[in-house]
């Protein structure tokens, strides 16, 4: 990246945001330590400001919350909506040089964790904006940074929709295993019963590892799954195994195609 300024993060934001009673904003969520999860940048919950009596932070859409007690835990959300939140949360409005979304990716990265969680000792370790300021932030135009912040969540977007898959796929496998068990106690199980074909969506068998059972099982394997298919990753069907040696063939898709 060309024109990239590099400058101390306290030249660039500021907490600036006031500490107000809860009372007086009855209404409003309340965001405390405890709702929001470590390292996700993800929000578990609210509480109503009303049940709250410590003073707390009023923050604003697009402030960037930044957990200040055990900084290791790396603690960072960036709310879409008005509310309160604990003092122990440093509350850092975006502004025309830097967008909040890419403040938030640069709390939440590894070397600024690093750098918060060797500030301070103890088993309750707090760190001030002030140590933080030193920090240096790179700077690209705020274009640029957005353009960045739309990669960063296209990315994890597909790896969260890569680990739903996996999961999916894990729970078939456990119910198909149930059934393997159930057949073993009725005494229905052959030698094999079954083996598994990593499939794509549209369980079409060409190289690999499902070439190889169709080239050796017969083409039917493949015409009987075309014939149940398509299915959405982490689902799986159940065909005929052909020529081989086992029962069943499980065709479980991990991509799509």
């Amino acid at each position: 990246m060309s024109g990239v300024e590099v400058l101390p993060l306290g030249e660039v934001v500021k907490p600036t945001r006031p500490r107000v009673k809860p009372a007086d904003y009855p209404d409003l969520p309340f965001i405390g330590m405890e709702h929001v999860e470590a390292h996700s940048m993800k929000l578990l919950g609210t509480v109503p400001a009303a049940t709250m009596k410590s003073s707390a932070v009023h923050f604003k859409p697009g402030d960037v919350l930044y957990g200040r007690l055990r900084p290791y835990l790396n603690k960072v959300y960036r709310p879409t909506f008005e509310g309160l939140c604990s003092a122990e949360f440093i509350v850092l409005p975006g502004n025309e040089r830097v967008d909040d979304g890419y403040l938030q990716y640069f709390l939440n990265s590894s070397a600024f964790v690093r750098y918060a969680s060797h500030l301070n000792a103890g088993d309750r370790p707090r760190v001030d904006f002030d140590q933080l300021a030193p920090y240096e932030i790179p700077l690209p135009d705020v274009d640029e940074q957005r353009r960045i912040v739309a990669e960063l969540e296209k990315q994890f977007s597909r790896l969260d929709e890569a680990v739903a898959n996996l999961k999916r796929v894990k729970a078939n496998l456990k119910r198909y295993k149930a059934s393997v068990l159930k057949d073993a106690v009725e005494g229905r199980l052959v030698p094999t019963e079954a083996i598994v074909n990593a499939a794509n969506s549209a369980l079409w068998m060409g190289s690999g590892v499902a070439g190889a059972i169709k080239r050796l099982g017969g083409e039917s394997i493949e015409r009987e799954a075309l014939g149940k298919g398509p299915i959405e990753p982490g689902e799986a069907v159940v065909t005929a195994a052909g020529a081989l040696k086992t029962r069943y063939v499980v065709h479980a898709a991990a991509a799509y195609r």
